[in-house]
């Protein structure tokens, strides 16, 4: 969900909050947003724990889910990269109703969190939040990321080979969160994956990559100059963008069988 406007000039506002809701817990299926609100000539990023979850440019409002939350101290960041004077951009912590239409920031009920910044320059906040379910990520150690790029080169080379048995192994913890996620099938990943390996699609990979890392340590984000993930699965024939493009491999975390994917 995409929809323009024009945004009117707003102040800074800095919150620590807790993650409670107001909100019947059988009113709907309750989750987290981060409502977003960009400007023109200008690019919005967001991250959550040090994980960038989106960044946009341009007049927007969009709004994403507050995914890769810890329990307890959570961190919001928000950067406005602009040469506009006027430009202004605001990022709002939110709970609502999955499948719901979000309003802009600072106008959605149950909210959280609104930070605000006029101009370029940066805005975050901490905010608590209270059980999360027993995802991947949350049983990894920090660490560093030695041997990260070995694993990237394997899922790579399992992709080229078509091979969805070694894809898949290397994408585990992802598919064991799912049922905790109320994600799709893993059946549905796995024929997804079928067709990305059938050989219709061109795997490239991007060797200039950046190994971000996020959630206090625990896990890694690896991504391209213009964030997507370091593996890409382009249609073959397709001309000057024409069809669509899928990236994977972004989210790393140790295990103790090795680097695995805990999301694409």
């Amino acid at each position: 969900m995409i929809k323009l406007f024009k945004a009117a000039c707003l102040s800074f506002t800095l919150a620590t909050v807790t993650g409670t809701s107001a909100m019947s817990a059988s009113a709907c299926n309750e989750m987290r947003f981060i409502a977003l609100q960009g400007s023109e000539d200008s690019e919005l990023a967001i991250k959550l724990n040090g994980a960038l979850l989106v960044r946009h440019g341009g007049p927007h409002v969009n709004a994403v889910p507050a995914d890769l939350l810890l329990e307890g101290e959570n961190l919001l960041e928000m950067e406005l990269t602009t040469s506009r004077a006027d430009a202004t951009a605001k990022a709002e912590l939110f709970v609502g109703c999955e499948g719901a239409f979000p309003e802009e920031p600072g106008q959605n009920p149950n909210s959280l969190l609104l930070l605000h910044q006029d101009g370029n320059g940066k805005q975050s906040a901490f905010f608590q939040s209270g059980p999360v379910p027993q995802l991947s990520y949350l049983k990894a150690e920090p660490g560093s990321d030695e041997g990260l790029r070995d694993a990237i080169r394997k899922l790579l080379t399992a992709a080229r080979k078509g091979d969805v048995a070694a894809y898949l192994s290397l994408l585990s913890p992802m598919i064991n969160d799912l049922p905790l996620q109320n994600g799709p099938p893993p059946q549905m990943i796995e024929a997804m994956l079928t067709d990305l390996l059938s050989g219709q699609f061109d795997i490239i990979a991007t060797p200039d990559i950046r190994i971000r890392k996020i959630l206090k340590g625990r896990a890694y984000q690896v991504t391209t100059a213009d964030n997507r993930g370091p593996i890409t699965f382009s249609p073959k024939g397709s001309k000057d963008g024409a069809g669509f493009e899928v990236t994977q491999g972004a989210f790393w975390i140790k295990t103790s069988e090795g680097w695995k994917v805990f999301r694409l």
